[in-house]
């Protein structure tokens, strides 16, 4: 993954510096390192556009989800689904999360 990462941290000088913090992240969520992958994905969600971010919601639900803290990953599953409800990804891992919070619940 290390000449990914230095692809990725090239374009952080670039104007596509969402693009940049995701790979990063996702590169991260390869490498089974959530909380480190939380740091970039928060970046760019900071970034002052609506490009590129659908993909960063979805890998954040995601790091939230393989952290074990499915309150969290519901939580951002709902509010990316409110943004994107046509977007199946976001969809499936939403529901699958809210799954597991409301399997919680009832236990």
């Amino acid at each position: 993954y290390t000449i990914a990462r230095q692809w990725f941290e090239k374009m952080l000088d670039s104007k596509d510096k969402i693009t940049g913090y995701n790979g990063i992240a996702k590169i991260l969520l390869l490498e089974e390192k959530p909380e480190e992958a939380l740091i970039y994905i928060d970046k760019a969600l900071d970034i002052n556009s609506t490009a590129n971010k659908q993909d960063v919601y979805y890998n954040k639900i995601v790091a939230y989800e393989e952290m074990k803290d499915y309150e969290k990953a519901s939580e951002i599953g709902k509010l990316a689904f409110e943004l994107y409800p046509s977007d199946e990804r976001i969809k499936k891992e939403y529901y699958f999360v809210k799954t597991r919070v409301d399997e919680a619940r009832n236990n």
